[in-house]
């Protein structure tokens, strides 16, 4: 058998051992002559018993699995002859789950003016996410009745525009920027919405003076931000470029050889980030209607008398996801040919025409379309040229108002005011276009 040595007391001790059959045992040497203890060796051998699970040990050695998050430790009961349950169907717990220890949180999804956003918390010691929603930006609005956005040019009026966006947006600095020449219309309303998208502002370049569009762009930007060139080396020129990339800003530039190849870029562009849905219609020829549009929160497909080669390649390639068109302006503008042949090119069957009598009733059917009911805030740009309203779409769209075309004689823009409420108004440009008298004869 198994020996083992031990000490007794007496002359004929009794053993009893749990578990074992004891064969023999033997004194080893002499009483201890002070305690009378004496050493023995027992030889044994182990005899089968049935275990009785009953007993609750908590030592590691009987653990199963330790406190987590969401569940007490549990330990597997044992025999009185140590044995643990090896099949684990009698455990028992001990305590309680110790709860997440949740971080404070990473925004993943910003929130906007119309949408929510999304804020992700991890648990330090599982690791497990979970996600809240951050309810949307309160609406900014305009101190006072009205704001004049304006300088002694385009450019100054563009600048202006940044500032005026910089306090709507309560940002100092913009993730991004997006350039466009002031000389000429297409490429600013093309790339409107993406600067809208990025909330970035819409800074006009003037050719003669690319210094001060560098002055714009470092005094808005966030290290590490992207400018968006829009447009060819003869609308933004590669000398500006230069100047950027020596205050170390990276460029992307977004053109092609024509107005209509740009906006495709742009569109390019504007569906890396997210998957376009609807298009708007405008006419590539005028300003007017894209104009009134700029501030939709759609993009802008830009057209002519009959479809480019580019746009049919592109709404073909895109014709799965496009699943709304608004087709701005009148026949005039975009013919119905033109507007069936795109329809037909992106597999859309739900296309609508919005537009009024002049460029003044088209800019509040675009209002009324895109708009709600009551409006607190309306912004106001000159009906007969471009240059004002082009950075003022970023503008408008932070302050979640439409763009009404109008000037200091026609009364279609005071009729939409107030009949929704409107209880502001911002206004790009000077008052030799649109008057203080005007627009106190607006507001009402």
């Amino acid at each position: 058998g198994v020996p083992y040595d031990g000490y007794m007391i007496g002359a004929n001790p009794k053993v009893t051992l749990v578990g074992v059959d004891i064969e023999k045992w033997e004194q080893v040497g002499k009483a201890d002559p002070v305690s009378g203890a004496v050493q023995f060796r027992f030889y044994f051998t182990t005899v089968g018993h049935t275990h009785a699970f009953k007993l609750l040990v908590i030592e590691d050695a009987y653990q199963l699995s330790p406190a987590d998050c969401t569940h007490a430790a549990v330990y597997v009961r044992s025999c009185e002859c140590g044995e643990a349950d090896k099949d684990h169907s009698n455990t028992f717990t001990i305590g309680s789950a110790l709860g997440h220890d949740w971080d404070d949180g990473v925004v993943t999804i910003e929130p906007t003016y119309t949408s929510f956003g999304q804020r992700m918390f991890t648990c330090q010691r599982c690791k497990l996410n979970y996600y809240e929603g951050i309810k949307p930006l309160d609406r900014p609005t305009i101190e006072g009745d009205v704001v004049r956005i304006w300088g002694d040019s385009r450019y100054s009026t563009s600048a202006d525009a940044i500032a005026k966006l910089k306090t709507f947006s309560g940002k100092e600095r913009f993730d991004a920027v997006v350039l466009a020449t002031g000389q000429a219309f297409p490429d600013a309303l093309s790339g409107c919405y993406l600067a809208e998208m990025l909330v970035a502002p819409l800074i006009l370049v003037d050719p003669s003076n690319p210094a001060a569009a560098v002055n714009d762009v470092t005094g808005s930007i966030k290290e590490g931000g992207m400018a968006y060139i829009l447009g060819g080396k003869n609308a933004v020129s590669e000398e500006l470029v230069s100047m950027l990339g020596g205050k170390g800003i990276a460029c992307t530039r977004l053109s092609d050889d024509t107005r209509y190849g740009t906006n495709i870029k742009i569109l390019n562009e504007i569906n890396d980030v997210e998957t376009i849905n609807t298009l708007l219609l405008c006419s590539g020829d005028n300003y007017a209607d894209a104009l009134s549009a700029s501030s939709c929160g759609y993009p802008i497909l830009m057209v002519a008398s009959s479809v480019q080669d580019e746009q049919v390649s592109w709404l073909q390639d895109h014709a799965a996801n496009i699943h709304k068109i608004y087709v701005i302006g009148g026949n005039a503008a975009v013919s119905e040919q033109v507007a069936q042949q795109v329809a037909s090119l992106a597999g859309c069957t739900d296309m609508e025409r919005i537009a009024g009598s002049d460029r003044y009733h088209t800019s509040t059917e675009v209002a009324e379309a895109f708009f709600p009911d009551t409006c607190p805030v309306v912004m106001l740009t000159y009906a007969w040229n471009f240059p004002d309203g082009l950075s003022g779409g970023p503008v408008a769209a932070i302050l979640q108002a439409p763009i009404l075309l109008t000037d200091n004689s026609d009364n279609t823009a005071m009729e939409y005011v107030r009949s929704h409420g409107v209880e502001k108004l911002a206004v790009m440009g000077g008052t030799a276009n649109i008057s203080d008298a005007t627009v106190n004869k607006i507001l009402g």
